[in-house]
């Protein structure tokens, strides 16, 4: 969870440094990728019980947010 989060924001970060509208696709195609893993590993913890659901509801909204 941790390497995705951080890839996320890592991505955020060089997408935004770019010039070009295609390197910034690329970027944002990345990010949506991390935010999907982050999203499957939130309901792994769940599911394996190692929170509940309403201790991860607000990463799940943040994660939400970064895929729109």
């Amino acid at each position: 969870m941790n390497r995705s989060a951080v890839s996320i924001a890592s991505n955020i970060a060089g997408g935004a440094g770019r010039r070009d509208d295609r390197d910034l696709a690329r970027f944002l195609r990345i990010i949506r990728g991390f935010a999907s893993e982050l999203t499957a590993q939130t309901d792994l913890i769940v599911r394996l019980s190692y929170f509940s659901e309403h201790d991860v509801m607000s990463l799940g909204e943040d994660t939400g947010r970064i895929i729109k």
